[in-house]
């Protein structure tokens, strides 16, 4: 349906169209209803329509669409061009063409910073993090030396709950972010630490200059993902007889989106780092990913970014391809144990060899 009309508008006009109120916009409109929920605005009949917390900025997740102000979504999700939104907005069209009532639109209040608690890191377990290491390394099959180097960079710590830590910095190498999962297959616990700023959600960033960032749902994922980077380097290394480099992960920007509000996240790290043009979604490859991919994909796309989806080769995520791949490394290791024959010496080693307990290194 066409609405074309053809007004000629002051600055003030346009200015005054894109400060209108977007929670006024879509109740007028739609006729939802908002809730506040953190550090945005969430639609009550519609779940994954979002609008931020200056009233500006807003995704609908499941329609695969975004934008910044009201002028936005009259021409995106209404089907109005820029003229006659502006029109609509600032009360402005020819009377026999008014669409919505003629009380004019209110300005989106000015954004002020709601009191939060402290953010508080979560109590550092005494001693070694036995518990998070075995639970990475073993049950999710990260390699010990990714892992390590979460531990001496303090990305990653195990709490007093024995729960993993997965931490945020912001430009001053201040934590200002955490995100706590339970370190026992048995529990499937996870949560945001309160106060924690998305803006600064787990990321890890690249030792060598990049212009791309690839982007996870959770930490775990992120770091499946340089596992099975420093599996497929190893073995290109290994296929042309050069030495492998065990670093070759962080050539790399990582980021986990860690929960809800992912637009603002990505958007609040790209903002940081301008040199970035291209993002690699690695979303799960379940139904809600593959959304989530596809409006990531729509809104920056639009802003000139070049947008790549990729999904995981087995399973609905990076980690499960990883943990499926390294069983079947362990399975192809027993069975050449098994055919390879042993000479003499090699038979003797293993017959006397005592078994003890392994030894932790971190």
């Amino acid at each position: 349906m066409s609405h074309k009309v053809f007004i000629r508008y002051t600055e003030e006009d346009k200015m005054q169209a894109r400060n209108a109120d977007m929670l006024e916009v879509i109740s007028r409109f739609r006729g939802f209803t908002f809730r506040r929920d953190g550090d945005c605005y969430r639609c009550v009949e519609h779940n994954s329509l979002v609008v931020q917390n200056d009233r500006h900025r807003w995704y609908w997740n499941s329609q695969s669409k975004g934008g910044y102000g009201a002028v936005s979504w009259l021409v995106d999700m209404e089907g109005y061009d820029f003229t006659t939104a502006v029109g609509i907005l600032t009360n402005k069209l020819p009377e026999q063409q008014q669409i919505h009532s003629v009380t004019p639109f209110s300005a989106a209040p000015k954004s002020v910073p709601q009191k939060k608690e402290p953010f508080v890191l979560p109590v550092k377990a005494d001693g070694k993090y036995s518990n998070v290491y075995m639970y990475l390394t073993k049950t999710r099959c990260i390699p010990a030396d990714i892992v390590t180097y979460c531990f001496k960079q303090q990305l990653l710590y195990q709490d007093d709950h024995r729960n993993c830590v997965f931490v945020g910095y912001d430009e001053h190498n201040i934590a200002k972010f955490a995100e706590v999962r339970s370190s026992s297959s048995e529990h499937k616990y996870r949560k945001n630490v309160k106060s924690s700023d998305k803006a600064y959600s787990f990321n890890i960033r690249a030792n060598v200059p990049t212009n791309r960032v690839f982007v996870f749902e959770s930490p775990i994922d992120l770091l499946s993902h340089a596992a099975l980077n420093c599996r497929n380097v190893k073995k290109v290394s290994e296929q042309k007889g050069i030495p492998y480099d065990k670093t070759c992960w962080l050539k790399h920007n990582r980021l986990s989106l860690s929960g809800t509000s992912y637009m603002a996240v990505l958007e609040e790290y790209l903002k940081r780092y301008p040199e970035i043009k291209n993002i690699a979604c690695c979303l799960d490859s379940d139904e809600t990913g593959v959304r989530t991919a596809n409006t990531i994909h729509s809104y920056f796309s639009q802003k000139g970014y070049i947008v790549t989806i990729h999904h995981a080769s087995i399973g609905k995520d990076y980690n499960d391809t990883l943990v499926e791949l390294s069983l079947q490394d362990q399975q192809q290791a027993a069975i050449q144990t098994i055919t390879d024959p042993l000479d003499d010496t090699e038979q003797s080693a293993i017959s006397i060899s005592p078994i003890g307990n392994q030894q932790l290194k971190r």
